[in-house]
């Protein structure tokens, strides 16, 4: 997937990496699976809107099963 990479101001192929993430909700720490996308030149994350939606809803989805 070709995706713009604002460190090197430049469109990059990039792969979805499916990896472990966490976030702090509620003073809570939440382990997700999430995916990432990294520039190949750089080694900086790349943002995807739709990467970040799924990202936003899978830590929400973990959150909500944790039955605080």
């Amino acid at each position: 997937m070709l995706r713009y990479c604002a460190f090197c101001d430049k469109k990059v192929e990039v792969k979805p990496i499916e990896k472990e993430m966490h976030v702090n909700i509620d003073d809570m720490d939440v382990v997700y699976k999430g995916i990432e996308l990294r520039c190949p030149c750089c080694g900086e994350p790349v943002y995807d809107s739709k990467i970040n939606d799924a990202n936003i809803a899978a830590a929400n989805a973990a959150y909500r099963s944790i039955g605080r």
